[in-house]
Order: structure tokens, then sequence, then C-alpha cells
């Protein structure tokens, strides 16, 4: 997990680690070997929701050795996008078979909030801090 030593509150799960940056990002880490199934998607979502005390937060996420996502879980993900407090992502890919996935992600399930693709950490947590107020603000949905 990259610069954990940033993290000042953090939750822990069996597959993942949700952790609060001491700079106000997220920080989300997939464990190796992690399958991302529309169950684990749901854990995580509350968990988002929990350390975040459901206000819209700036995301990066990282995944560990040989993790991947199910059709199911990518389709899912933008219908579960109004409810998650993520206002804007960066993945945080250290591989070129990472990034594929991403970028196919990206390409097949367009996010409506911001959205990149890094191989560098610090840029990406660069690009986050750098979003205006007005790109990540965003209506809450009515569930």
């Amino acid at each position: 997990m990259k610069q954990s030593n940033q993290h000042i509150k953090s939750l822990e799960h069996v597959k993942f680690k949700v952790a609060l940056r001491n700079d106000g990002i997220y920080h989300v880490f997939l464990k190796d070997k992690t399958v991302l199934d529309l169950e684990l998607q749901s854990e995580m979502l509350a968990f988002y929701k929990e350390i975040t005390n459901e206000e819209d937060g700036l995301f990066i996420f990282e995944a560990g050795h040989m993790c991947n996502v199910t059709k199911q879980a990518r389709d899912k993900a933008i219908e579960i996008e109004a409810i998650s407090p993520v206002s804007a992502s960066v993945v945080f890919v250290q591989n070129m078979v990472y990034k594929m996935i991403a970028n196919f992600f990206y390409r097949m399930n367009k996010p409506k909030q911001p959205y990149l693709v890094v191989t560098n950490f610090d840029e990406g947590i660069k690009w986050l801090k750098s979003l205006e107020p007005h790109q990540i603000k965003r209506h809450k949905a009515l569930v």
C-alpha cells in the first residue's frame, strides 16, 4: 500500500483497506488476488460511506498483485455512482495490464465524476488536489 504512513484513519477488510490520508484524500487498496464482485463492491461502498461519514470525497484506488473486477461489478459501478461518496477518483496502476483494464473500464462504463488513470501515485494526488470545487460538486441522489 503506497504511502501508508500518511494515513490518519483507516478501515480494514480481509480483501481491502480504505484510509483517510492527512491531506484529506481517501486511499483504497485492494489486497493481492482480490476479485471485485458484486458482493465485495457492496461491502466497499459501505466502508466508503462509513469512513467519509457519507460526505463526498476524493479517492485514489490501488490494487495489489493479481486483482480483477467482474463484468457485473463494472456494470454496477455506474449504477451506484450516485449513492457513492466518491466525487472524483484516480486509479493508480503499476503495470500495463492494470492500465489496460482501467482504461477499458473508462471506455465501456464512463463515470460521471472526474476520473483519471495514472502510473505515478504522486501525480494522481496532485491531479485530485487540482480539481476545482465546481468540478467535484454533485447533487445527492434520493435513495
